[in-house]
């Protein structure tokens, strides 16, 4: 993440909710060592330093067309959506996954609350986008809302 940061010269944006945690000593209950093991270690590892932004919920960055902050807690406290009403597109990251061929919520082993993710997910339902980009898996470019409704049904 910070090679990134340093490449493009972009802000590290991260909601309160998960400054708190920070830095990092795993991820969601995975021991640093396992992170290391899989290769993921040195790429997870976050200091309050590095943050150049703190969200609470609401702000909206001014790209394509204004990109909303939504507050969509559960795989980490400090989850969040991105929502452009003008495109209507929701970045929903680790929120959603789309494995399989159906849309799936995070296995709980690595949520930090899977009834928290349940209420973003209610949360994101009401929305009105047409593309879903999620975490893992492809996103969906047609009827992404009413997929979203679907899976709702299903939790």
């Amino acid at each position: 993440m910070l090679k990134l940061k340093k490449l493009t010269d972009a802000e590290l944006a991260v909601h309160n909710a998960d400054i708190n945690t920070l830095p990092y000593k795993g991820l969601l209950g995975i021991s640093t060592e396992t992170l290391n093991r899989i290769g993921l270690g040195k790429n997870m590892i976050i200091n309050k330093k590095d943050i150049d932004r703190s969200l609470n919920g609401g702000e909206v960055f001014p790209v394509a067309g204004g990109l909303v902050v939504i507050n969509t807690p559960g795989h980490t406290p400090g989850s969040i959506s991105l929502f452009s009403p003008d495109y209507k597109i929701l970045f929903a990251g680790d929120l959603i996954n789309n494995r399989y061929g159906h849309l799936r919520i995070p296995y709980d082993i690595i949520n930090n609350n899977t009834e928290q993710v349940i209420k973003s997910i209610r949360r994101i339902a009401d929305l009105d986008f047409d593309i879903l980009c999620v975490g893992h898996g492809k996103p969906l470019f047609k009827d992404a809302s009413p997929a979203v409704g679907n899976l709702l049904k299903s939790l």
